[in-house]
């Protein structure tokens, strides 16, 4: 029994003084992508009650970004933050009728999204 305990100490004691490794620390691959700010300025006389930002490849919008209940008052704003990218973006009033509806929007840095009435 002794033998084998001597043996598990000089075992954790050469293991323990083993050089540590030297240059560069292996870093993964994967590409880490912080996200961006898309800020939605409403400047209508309309609630707008349904907000979409999809991949421009997906071929449909996706779920409302503004949660239950959530609205964006005329005058108002509200950030979401995505991945940087490629999307369409719409917003809609609450008869899902599209106020502003953009195709194709390169986000790599924040941005900055006014929705206009109609008539101006």
């Amino acid at each position: 029994m002794r033998k084998i305990t001597w043996l598990l100490t000089v075992f954790a004691v050469l293991v323990g003084c083993a050089p540590a490794p030297t240059g560069p620390v292996p870093v993964s691959t994967a590409t880490v992508m912080s996200a961006v700010t898309v800020t939605l300025a409403n400047e209508t006389t309309e609630v707008i009650c349904s907000v979409y930002v999809a991949p421009v490849d997906q071929g449909e919008w996706g779920d409302n970004l503004l949660g239950p209940g959530e609205v964006v008052m005329p005058g108002e704003a509200v950030v979401f933050e995505i991945k940087p990218g490629v999307y369409n973006l719409r917003a809609d009033n609450c008869f899902d009728y599209p106020l502003a509806q953009e195709q194709a929007v390169k986000i790599s840095a924040p941005l900055g999204w006014k929705i206009v009435s109609n008539s101006e």
